[in-house]
């Protein structure tokens, strides 16, 4: 009875919603298939776009090279109680994602790529902090911190850059910005397990700090 009444009582708000939110016509006239071919050819025209992409996807890959892996750094030094000191450091290592706000309105002043090369340069520090303090629950935090602070300063910098490109196209430059962002998270965990496997956490530490400086070299490489 109950389940016949919560079924009858879904349909009758799908029917009075239809009545009651307005009709709005679709503001792209070109059919599905067509805006996926656009996606190809806007990845061609688009340098600006190519260029924060692929810095999108190192500094995620930076970022779950570090956090993939860390819950076996911390089975060696906390033997039974890992998972808690994971979690200690990801509530307070999230602060430093407090910096991506902050990160906006200076991109527009100084200019995205200046600020991007310095949030770039604080991933590459906390990697540095990592491994001369990784065997410290206070020297990791610190570091997670700083890495999630360049990471996330970093996204938002992109993310400012290549919505410049124009407000008309901003879903599709979201979804191939994306696309490449998660790309590089998974390899950055990927290769941060296997850094481990390999030389436990130094190897870990030098397999997100390749990474963030694979985008810094990309970044002052470039002239745009």
């Amino acid at each position: 009875m109950a389940h016949y009444l919560c079924d009858r009582g879904r349909r009758h708000g799908r029917v009075r919603h239809r009545r009651l939110l307005p009709r709005q016509p679709p503001t792209e006239p070109a059919t599905h298939r067509a805006l996926l071919r656009s996606l190809i050819t806007l990845w061609r025209q688009e340098p600006i776009l190519r260029l924060h992409a692929f810095l999108g996807a190192m500094g995620f890959a930076a970022f779950n090279s570090f956090w993939t892996p860390l819950v076996f750094h911390y089975a060696r030094l906390f033997p039974g109680d890992a998972s808690r000191m994971v979690g200690i450091t990801g509530f307070i290592g999230v602060t430093g994602a407090l910096a991506a706000p902050l990160s906006g309105r200076p991109s527009e002043r100084i200019g995205a790529r200046g600020i991007n090369g310095a949030f770039l340069g604080l991933v590459v520090a906390a990697f540095l902090v990592l491994w001369r303090a990784g065997d410290f629950l206070a020297g990791v935090t610190v570091g997670a911190a700083l890495l999630d602070a360049g990471v996330q300063g970093s996204h938002v910098s992109n993310q400012t850059r290549i919505y410049a490109l124009g407000a008309a196209i901003r879903n599709r430059l979201t979804a191939l910005y994306m696309t490449a962002y998660f790309a590089g998270g998974a390899l950055g965990s990927f290769v941060g397990t296997l850094a481990w496997q390999e030389a436990r956490w130094p190897a870990v530490c030098a397999s997100g700090a390749v990474f963030a400086l694979a985008a810094l070299t990309r970044l002052l490489a470039s002239r745009r």
